[in-house]
């Protein structure tokens, strides 16, 4: 697996590529902590799983991940946004989701990047009456 991260002030998008196991999942988390070390804010992000082959992953090391990101105290509340177009990329992201806890983050699981886009750019209080979180 292979991952790019470009942020700006606003967003962080992270691509993936290839397949990935639970070892780099761990080394893309502690890359995105790293990152977000430099900035002032957390800022939103998109995790895109369109170039990402089938994860090779297990119940078990998603739930490793979150409670890896439940641990962060981030520096302010934001939205993941994760594009995941293939059927078994969306089954783990939504376990991902519906498993996230975390109070200072939202996560949302989209077939496109567009819809992804347009989720991140809602207002936070749109965003808790459409999506039904609380």
């Amino acid at each position: 697996m292979s991952f790019e991260i470009v942020s700006d002030s606003d967003v962080m998008k992270i691509t993936l590529r290839g397949a990935f196991n639970s070892l780099e999942l761990v080394k893309l988390f502690e890359a995105v902590q790293a990152r977000e070390m430099q900035l002032a804010r957390s800022p939103h992000r998109i995790t895109d799983l369109s170039a990402a082959a089938g994860p090779q992953l297990t119940q078990t090391d998603i739930i490793h991940a979150v409670q890896r990101i439940r641990s962060v105290r981030y520096l302010n509340e934001h939205k993941s946004a994760i594009v995941a177009p293939s059927l078994i990329q969306y089954g783990f992201a939504r376990m991902f989701q519906m498993l996230n806890d975390h109070p200072q983050v939202v996560v949302g699981v989209f077939r496109d990047m567009e819809s992804a886009e347009v989720w991140l750019a809602t207002k936070e209080e749109q965003l808790v009456s459409s999506s039904g979180l609380q």
